[in-house]
């Protein structure tokens, strides 16, 4: 899926996907650690071969709910990434979650088709584990990009995050939202052109799709740094948590400063309660349009942000122009796309009109027969 999917370290931005209990506090932070997938050899039991038809290669990532392989697919003699998870005992209610994810990330993806969003190739169960194979995608991630302190520019950041809002918009029509975009998930493919390369939207793996767009009761799923305050409270979610999430993105890409940061709990305190520093105030450079962007993209309730990803988008390109893309979000209104503001007709009253009608006739006469004039004129004028 990712050939650099393992850069992400448990950090300030905590883990790569992680669940907590409504009831949580510091100590309670758990993550299964990438020894807990650790293979040798081949995951599904075969030294050589997977399903017949995948050679296991390199391991190249590992994340809390798999191990990630560069394969070869000896059928059509190509490069593939393979994810795999061990399938855990049964009776094992965790176990058998973790496992009924993973599916859902392969059914996921497979609905997909789109040339922001990774492709599955084929998915299914060898011995004990089960697995899904992608595209490999040859470059690096985002948040490798932002580790290194590069500042790209700010054409290149709305370009990334429009193209990354139309993989989103895409998504969420066909009822799936992603509840887990962050930069370690957004794959920059190596390409001819300058830039950044091409977006990529990858991991799927706590996906929601169709009706089921809820998190379990008092269950929180994500990243911390990327998660919107309803994730925290374990209310149900769509997609305008994905866009929050697209708004701590464009925040770090425009200022190279996270919106909310810290470690976890005060990052969980800031999405709550604070409002970031507003970015033109942090580079007065940017075109003044980008804080109304990120004042509704990273609005506390999900009514007063943008209601699609195409209108966000919309908002941000209109941004980067200098021009006003939507009327600033009243509190509960939940708006279907941003609002063109209306020109406005210049209207003038009679009376207005005849006095300066005067006043240019009073200047005509003075430029013609002089001062005298002019101030008789105006003595008429008055």
């Amino acid at each position: 899926m990712i050939a650099v999917k393992g850069e992400e370290a448990l950090s300030g931005d905590g883990p790569r996907g992680f669940m907590l209990s409504s009831a949580w506090q510091p100590q309670a932070l758990v993550m299964a650690p990438d020894h807990a997938h650790e293979v040798s050899g081949d995951p599904c039991g075969d030294a050589d071969l997977i399903a017949g038809r995948y050679e296991l290669r390199d391991q190249i990532g590992a994340g809390a709910f798999g191990i990630v392989h560069e394969v070869y697919d000896r059928r059509l003699g190509r490069l593939a990434a393979l994810k795999t998870m061990p399938i855990g005992a049964v009776d094992n209610p965790e176990a058998a979650a973790d496992l009924h994810r993973f599916h859902l990330e392969a059914q996921a993806v497979a609905r997909l088709s789109h040339p922001g969003i990774v492709t599955v190739h084929d998915f299914g169960e060898t011995g004990g584990n089960a697995w899904i194979v992608m595209e490999l995608v040859i470059g690096e991630t985002l948040k490798a990009v932002l580790d290194r302190g590069e500042r790209p520019s700010v054409a290149e950041c709305v370009r990334v995050v429009c193209d990354l809002l139309d993989a989103l918009h895409y998504a969420h029509g066909r009822g799936i939202v992603h509840r887990d975009v962050k930069p370690a998930n957004i794959l920059l493919a190596v390409g001819a052109e300058e830039g950044l390369g091409a977006v990529r939207l990858a991991d799927f793996g706590i996906a929601l799709m169709g009706e089921a767009a809820s998190a379990a009761p008092g269950e929180m799923v994500g990243t911390p740094s990327t998660m919107a305050p309803e994730q925290l409270r374990g209310d149900p979610v769509d997609r305008r948590a994905d866009l929050w999430a697209v708004g701590t993105i464009l925040y770090e890409l425009l200022t190279g400063q996270r919106a909310f940061a810290g470690g976890v709990p005060a990052i969980f305190s800031a999405i709550l309660t604070q409002q970031p520093t507003r970015p033109c105030l942090l580079v007065p450079s940017l075109p003044a349009g980008f804080d109304a962007v990120i004042e509704r993209a990273l609005a506390k309730a999900p009514a007063d942000r943008f209601a699609s990803a195409g209108a966000m988008a919309e908002a941000v390109r209109a941004a980067a122009a200098g021009k006003p893309a939507f009327r600033p979000a009243l509190p509960g209104l939940d708006l279907a796309e941003a609002m063109p503001l209306p020109a406005r007709p210049l209207t003038v009253e009679p009376s207005v009109r005849l006095m300066f009608g005067k006043l240019l006739a009073a200047f005509a006469l003075g430029a013609a027969a002089g001062a005298g004039a002019m101030f008789a004129a105006l003595r008429w004028l008055a």
